[in-house]
């Protein structure tokens, strides 16, 4: 997943007091890059070589996914590829350090990340190097406790802290993956997400410029599928969230539904409103398909909708056989013919003859006031040629 950031208008303004340089986000500077921390025990055997065929030349993997290796040495290597090993009983007493609520759980857990330290030290006469992972999610530091512990640790003698860098830098010893699996889970539900931005990708030609329709979604699917929802009982919802998302994308252009439409005349142009949501325009093309011989529709209509606006397309029509009523499903695609939203149906009622019988009757009243008009003409004469006399 490799979310972009190329569509600034999308993005919102840094927070208060942080500036952004068009690359690195505010209170990020790294000095690292190109490692890969999967979730500790979840890497498998194609896990590695697809890591690294995407760019990652370091990684971070926990002692239950290695095989037996030195307890000295943090550093290690899998065929050639740098491995930091976390020690994952440390960890573990990190992390319950990291959401401790009450004084002598606090105290428990330093103890136990102390405790672990020391045993470390002792192992090798020159000292060790002990990697702790921490929790993906963010910590609750009440009372400051997990960096109250750190600056314990760091103060005893035989404690002094290390970069990673300086991990992967030190000598390491030969080691090999013990396999195992994610949960499948976790792997259904991030093929889900996989299958929602593969969508987004599809329907985003219609727009002017697509990378503001795939970024946003790309983004999403960078924090749905973060590691810090394993685990998490609001993970479910964060799906859920993702794929109305993906539907508020997808139906962002649509065509507004109207009431049933009088057709008085032999030809006439029908009028459709396309909705543009998208923060892009969009080009689209009308499609329409009459459910039966009453009218004939001449041809599609190709039509460009700006941004967050609607646009209006003009149908021609010409009836045919008779009146009645006619259904007129209305579609959109892009201009490469993929469909774009779902299908309208308009309700025409067709009644051509109504122009037929009008002109009839106007003219039957044209000729009825000519021959009244006569008619008193010729009546008024007599009357006239009288009085004369």
């Amino acid at each position: 997943v490799q979310p972009s950031i190329s569509d600034v208008p999308n993005i919102p303004e840094p927070v208060t007091g942080t500036t952004w340089d068009g690359l690195n986000w505010p209170g990020w500077a790294p000095t690292l890059s190109n490692v890969a921390w999967p979730l500790a025990n979840s890497v498998s055997s194609p896990v590695l070589p697809a890591a690294t065929q995407t760019g990652y030349t370091r990684v971070v993997l926990s002692t239950g996914n290695l095989s037996a290796v030195a307890p000295s040495s943090s550093s290690a290597h899998i065929d050639g590829l740098p491995v930091a090993v976390v020690n994952d009983t440390a960890s573990a007493c990190a992390q319950q350090l990291a959401v401790a609520n009450t004084g002598p759980t606090r105290a428990y857990m330093s103890a136990c990340l102390a405790a672990h330290v020391a045993v470390a030290a002792s192992t090798a006469p020159t000292g060790a190097t002990v990697v702790i992972g921490l929790g993906r999610s963010n910590a609750t530091l009440n009372g400051g406790s997990f960096s109250n512990a750190l600056t314990t640790i760091t103060t005893l003698p035989f404690a002094v802290p290390a970069t990673l860098d300086a991990v992967y830098a030190s000598s390491s010893v030969p080691v090999t993956l013990a396999s195992k699996n994610e949960s499948s889970p976790r792997l259904n539900s991030l093929k889900s997400v996989l299958g929602n931005q593969a969508k987004i990708v599809a329907f985003s030609p219609v727009a002017a410029d697509p990378s503001l329709i795939i970024n946003p979604g790309q983004r999403r699917l960078a924090a749905i599928s973060s590691s810090a929802w394993a685990g998490q009982t609001l993970w479910p919802g964060g799906l859920s969230e993702n794929s109305s998302l993906t539907a508020e994308v997808l139906n962002g252009v649509s065509i507004v539904t109207s009431s049933t439409i009088n057709m008085v005349s032999g030809q006439a142009r029908i009028p459709v409103v396309i909705r543009n949501d998208l923060p892009s325009a969009v080009s689209v093309v009308v499609h329409s398909e009459p459910s039966n011989a009453r009218i004939a529709v001449e041809g599609n209509i190709p039509l460009t909708v700006e941004a967050n606006a609607q646009g209006r397309a003009y149908i021609p029509v010409t009836a045919r056989v008779g009146s009645g009523s006619v259904d007129l499903e209305v579609s959109l695609t892009d201009q490469a013919g993929n469909r774009v939203g779902s299908v309208a149906v308009l309700p025409v009622n067709v009644r051509a003859d109504w122009e037929t019988f009008g002109l009839f009757g106007l003219a039957i009243v044209f000729f009825g006031l000519i021959i009244a008009g006569i008619i008193r003409t010729v009546r008024r004469r007599p009357r006239k040629a009288v009085s004369d006399e």
